[in-house]
């Protein structure tokens, strides 16, 4: 499996990291504009080359996959039941202050430690979905419904 990762924010992360860190992935993977293609072996190695051990640990990939599949289902039911799968952006907004400050979340990379999630992608943003809720025991955010 491939990854697409936008280099700026790689650089970003990068300022967490200890000296390479950068040039490793880019050595890795395959520089296309700003966007950088790397396997998810390559990536996983690389971060694990580089992690300081003080971060949470990201789940496994299939259950990353699990959980992605999930919200992908939980967000095909609220479609077929004509409810929003987007949340406005003040309360996707509000949700990043929570992950942001929250001990399982992983600034290196600026994914959630519990379910992976990358926080500010495009697509595998959980924050954006209104059928999602924070993995945490208590969640810290919830299912977003519109007011009535």
């Amino acid at each position: 499996m491939s990854l697409r990762i936008l280099i700026p924010q790689a650089r970003k992360a990068a300022q967490a990291r200890p000296a390479g860190y950068i040039d490793a992935l880019l050595a890795g993977g395959k520089v296309n504009g700003d966007i950088l293609e790397i396997d998810q072996a390559t990536w996983e190695a690389v971060q694990a080359k580089f992690a300081d051990g003080k971060e949470h640990p990201l789940p496994s990939l299939a259950t990353r996959g699990a959980h992605f599949a999930a919200a992908l289902a939980r967000a095909t039911s609220r479609v077929l039941a004509g409810q929003p799968i987007r949340v406005p952006d003040a309360v996707e907004a509000a949700r990043a202050e929570y992950c942001h400050g929250c001990d399982k979340f992983r600034k290196s990379d600026q994914r959630c430690g519990l379910c992976g999630c990358c926080i500010g992608q495009p697509i595998l943003d959980k924050l954006k979905w209104s059928g999602e809720s924070c993995p945490d025991n208590p969640p810290k955010w919830v299912t977003y419904n519109e007011p009535s």
